[in-house]
């Protein structure tokens, strides 16, 4: 009857802790209205078309990669305002 009641007090002690769990809760963000969103320059029309071919290529790439990250910036702001 000991070793029972022995067995009974060690197999309490035994248990496996609960493991820690990720809970997702969702935060309310308000929206940004128009003036709020950054804008960005970029080169005109006008102002390409008085380059030379070389540096024409270059501004066209330059604009890319910052058209790019600008669209990048502004999605992860507006991530909040999507339902």
């Amino acid at each position: 009857m000991r070793a029972i009641i022995l067995l009974l007090l060690l197999a309490g002690c035994a248990t496996v802790p609960d493991v820690p769990t990720e809970v997702r809760v969702p935060v309310a963000v308000p929206c940004l209205t128009v003036d709020q969103v950054p804008r960005a320059t970029f080169k005109t029309d006008a102002d390409l078309a008085k380059l030379p071919d070389g540096p024409l290529v270059l501004a066209l790439a330059k604009d890319r990669l910052e058209r790019q990250a600008h669209i990048g910036r502004i999605e992860a702001i507006l991530q909040g305002c999507v339902k």
